[in-house]
This record gives structure tokens, sequence and C-alpha cells, in this order.
């Protein structure tokens, strides 16, 4: 027989506010527009909101960018859920090409993909 599947301390408070984002992300952005989402800093301490950005090894790669951003060599953006939550993330490398910024790591949560907020957080920066 196996062994119950031990459930990740604070998962499911996680799931339910990260829910909660999603639906009042859709509804603000219908009655108000993206315009209305704060973008701001992507920090360490929000890495354990952003697993839906990727795998394991990708959050280390986003934690390792992190450290670079006190140098200047990157900036970290997110766009916010009226809950605080992230809900889309990028960067943009100042040392890759001297005189430009490239933009990587973008993305959206899935479920709220097709809705400007990307583009919205391309603008901010």
């Amino acid at each position: 027989m196996s062994e119950p599947i031990t459930p990740i301390v604070g998962q499911e408070d996680r799931d339910k506010d990260l829910s909660q984002a999603i639906q009042e992300t859709r509804k603000l952005v219908n009655t108000a527009g993206t315009k209305a989402l704060v973008v701001n800093d992507l920090t360490s301490g929000d890495l354990h909101s952003i697993a839906w950005s990727g795998s394991a090894s990708h959050l280390r790669n986003v934690a390792g960018q992190l450290d670079r951003v006190e140098s200047g060599e990157v900036e970290y953006l997110t766009v916010r859920a009226p809950n605080g939550h992230p809900i889309a993330k990028g960067a943009i490398d100042y040392v890759d090409h001297e005189g430009f910024g490239t933009i990587f790591q973008l993305t959206t949560i899935r479920e709220l993909e097709g809705l400007g907020i990307a583009r919205h957080l391309i603008a901010t920066a």
C-alpha cells in the first residue's frame, strides 16, 4: 500500500489566494482595464507565489536573476492582482546588449493570458 501524500504546508491557502487573484483580476480588467493593475518589483519573497510560472529549476533561475537586481544588471517586475498576488512577471537584462535592455522570462498566469497584462508590464517598464 502506498503512503498518503502529505500536503505542502500552506499550499491550500496559496491555491485559494491564487484562485481569488484570478477572479479579482478578471473582474478588474473587464471593468477598468489593465492600467488599473499595479506593476512593481518582483522580490525573493514572491518566489513561493510564482510556482505557476515554471519548474523548480526555473524558480531557481528567477532567484538567481533577483540576486542581480541590486547591481542594476537586471530589473525584475511583476504585475499584481488586486490582492497583491503576482499574476505576470518579466525581467530586463541590461548587460546582454550594451545600451539596450533584453526582455526575458516574460509570462502571465495561464488563466489570464490574452488580456493584455504582459503588454501592460512592458509598457510600464
